[in-house]
């Protein structure tokens, strides 16, 4: 998968692909920039969600789901849904998956600018 070459004498391995070994001279290096821009995407958008949480706390509201936390997780935690510990992490969870999707079109756009200076 992670070859492209045909020659089985001069392939480059993943090591020469991240720069941290020489390759051999006249060989051009792996172009990894679309699994690298798929699986931030896949990370910022799927498995860093919080909508699979909420709904299985039941807070989850599909109308505004950024301010699920504010209006009803304290609710949550004084009915006795979940704890003020799991109010907490989700919090956490719910920042991290922002700071990943408002990101990623910088990250994409670097990978551009990487590959066009090539």
């Amino acid at each position: 998968m992670w070859n492209i070459q045909t020659n089985p004498s001069h392939r480059s391995s993943l090591i020469q692909a991240f720069g941290l070994r020489a390759l051999p001279a006249g060989e051009r290096p792996l172009n990894l920039t679309a699994y690298f821009a798929i699986g931030n995407f896949l990370l910022a958008h799927a498995a860093m969600s919080t909508r699979f949480v909420k709904n299985y706390l039941g807070i989850d509201h599909n109308e505004n789901p950024q301010e699920d936390l504010i209006k009803y997780g304290e609710r949550a935690v004084t009915e006795g849904k979940m704890s003020r510990e799991t109010l907490d992490r989700v919090k956490r969870m719910q920042a991290a998956h922002l700071n990943a999707t408002s990101h990623l079109p910088y990250f994409v756009g670097s990978l551009v600018c990487i590959l066009s200076a090539d």
